[in-house]
């Protein structure tokens, strides 16, 4: 009997071991998941400021251009117009161009 006892707890001991160490790995991969995630939303962030500043040079030497042709005021009016149909353009087509590649990275990262 006592031979039957020391076998239950020795596989007792090693499930508990089994145990931790798996919580262990889940712990891991759950902060290596977290820290890619922020990595990627801070690097979005970062380019997506990044290509503003550029976006906002671009657009006034655009103004400047066709400020040449019809005058300061109509060239920052086509300017703002190209941009409201740009934004129009991305509010029709959110989800596609936004939501669903998001979804899709989550998952990824989380269901890999």
């Amino acid at each position: 009997m006592s031979e039957q006892t020391n076998s239950f707890a020795q596989l007792w001991s090693q499930l508990k071991e089994y145990g931790t160490m798996k919580l262990e790995y889940y712990k891991l991969t759950a902060a290596e998941k977290v820290s890619l995630l922020i990595t990627t939303i801070a690097l979005s962030l970062i380019v997506g400021a990044l290509c503003v500043v550029a976006l906002f040079f671009v657009s006034m030497a655009v103004v400047c251009l066709i400020a040449t042709g019809v005058g300061f005021g109509w060239a920052f009016m086509i300017v703002a117009g190209f941009y409201v149909l740009v934004l129009g353009v991305v509010v029709v087509f959110r989800k596609q161009l936004i939501l669903n590649p998001v979804c899709r990275f989550v998952s990824k990262l989380l269901l890999s």
